[in-house]
Formats: structure tokens, C-alpha cells, sequence
């Protein structure tokens, strides 16, 4: 059997929004996808894409169909989504630079997760 196929780790959280987008009400969907930077507009094409690939996964999943492409289809419509091509507002870009989902993705780096890295215990109390 062939193992069920993952999300690259940085596209996860706007798969798993969009994967939850019947489970939240429209408000709150709108206030996390707002949450990203870039904002994710919840209308526009890119998250009404991702949302279709992620349907047409189901769909292939469903009638046994080889789910490469359809997979490689939801990542790409992510990165997309993620990356604020649906109309950047100017306020988002760095002297005319997009800013990618990449940046907006990346876990915060905390006290914790720094100790963490460095292989230092939960209680170790030293920074």
C-alpha cells in the first residue's frame, strides 16, 4: 500500500484553512486568511483555486485514480494562494519586491523552540 502523500510542511497551513473552510463560519475564515501576509482574500481567484484543487483531489482519492498530479495541483494552487497574486497591496512589498508565502509561513522562532534546536531540555531553564 502506498503511503497517503504530504504537504510540503510550508504550504500546510493554507491547506489546512482551506481544507476547514466548511467547518468555520465565512467571518472567521476571513479574519485568519487576513491573518497571512500577505492577507489572503477569501473571494479571489487564488483561494477559489486551491479550494477547486483540493476538491479534485477528493474526487481522484474517491475513484481510485493515481493522485500525483492532482497533489502536485494542490501545492502549486497553495503556493499561489500563499503568495498574495491575487493583488498585493502595496504596503506588502520590500522596495518593490514581492513578499512570497514564505515568508509569511515560517514558524515563529521562540525561547522555546530555540532551546529546543539547541537540544536542551523542557526544564533546562538557561537561554
Amino acid at each position: 500500500m502506498t503511503p497517503p502523500r504530504t504537504v510540503p510542511p510550508t504550504l500546510r497551513p493554507v491547506v489546512l484553512l482551506a481544507r476547514m473552510r466548511d467547518l468555520l463560519p465565512p467571518t472567521e475564515l476571513a479574519d485568519v486568511l487576513a491573518a497571512f501576509i500577505p492577507p489572503i482574500d477569501p473571494a479571489g481567484a487564488a483561494w477559489i483555486d486551491l479550494c477547486a484543487a483540493l476538491d479534485a483531489y477528493d474526487h481522484a482519492a474517491d475513484q481510485g485514480l493515481d493522485l500525483d498530479e492532482a497533489g502536485q495541483q494542490v501545492d502549486i494552487a497553495a503556493m499561489i494562494a500563499g503568495s498574495g497574486v491575487d493583488g498585493l497591496p502595496p504596503s506588502a512589498t520590500n522596495n518593490g519586491r514581492r513578499i512570497t508565502a514564505f515568508t509569511q509561513l515560517r514558524p515563529v522562532v521562540t525561547r522555546r523552540t530555540e532551546r529546543s534546536l539547541r537540544g536542551e531540555r523542557q526544564g533546562d531553564q538557561s537561554i
